[in-house]
């Protein structure tokens, strides 16, 4: 009777061969959880972490906001320069929500031209300085080089906070962010609206901003 003979390895050949399938199965769940155009996370991530925050607000107490986003007018640009422009334009877009979050938010890519940021942890005040700072960066000149061809960019908003004690399902948490998406787009675009509150303004919130907003009990002192 012939008995086969397996191959065998070093422990060190072992370890670098367990690294190697480790760094392939993290490739594998980043495909899954990542957009391929903006690097940002996908409608699949997203969905799994807004059930995971809201579980998180019920048990800690601290409150979680939501910020939905939408490009003004994309659809001008994919359909008169194409769909390689288009995609340039979202992955600059990517860069600026990055560099606007705070490093424990969570930036995903929802639809074609639609964004979600979920923001652990905050008030609605944060997610207002958080949408402020990404329209300050899509508006300062030459933000999109190369791609825009010359029209004018922009994003309308629509902000939701989910509190501890709030009745509300993860669905309603959501859909109550896309209503106000909604609302901004309806009311003219290129705007942050919050609680039925429209903000329009590039720099500080107005006063009567403020005072519309405190009814919701924000704090926006620090604007």
């Amino acid at each position: 009777m012939k008995i086969e003979q397996r191959a065998t390895h070093s422990p060190d050949e072992l370890l670098k061969r367990i690294e190697e399938v480790e760094r392939e199965n993290s490739h594998l769940k980043s495909l899954l959880l990542t957009d391929e155009v903006t690097g940002l996370y996908n409608k699949r991530f997203f969905y799994i972490q807004l059930e995971v925050e809201t579980a998180r607000t019920r048990r800690t107490g601290q409150s979680c906001t939501l910020i939905m986003m939408d490009l003004d007018n994309f659809k001008a640009i994919n359909d008169t320069f194409g769909h390689a422009a288009g995609d340039r334009v979202l992955v600059q877009l990517g860069g600026f929500i990055w560099q606007s979050l705070r490093p424990t938010d969570y930036a995903c890519r929802v639809g074609g031209d639609e964004f979600a940021i979920i923001m652990p942890t905050s008030k609605l005040a944060d997610s207002v300085g958080v949408a402020k700072r990404i329209k300050a960066a899509m508006s300062q000149p030459g933000s999109f080089p190369n791609t825009s061809h010359g029209l004018i960019l922009s994003a309308s908003f629509g902000l939701a906070v989910y509190e501890p004690l709030s009745p509300m399902s993860v669905d309603d948490f959501f859909k109550k962010a896309d209503t106000e998406l909604y609302e901004a787009k309806k009311a003219g675009k290129n705007q942050i609206s919050c609680g039925g509150v429209r903000i329009v303004e590039r720099g500080a919130v107005t006063e009567a901003e403020k005072a519309a907003l405190s009814e919701l009990g924000t704090d926006l002192s620090n604007e």
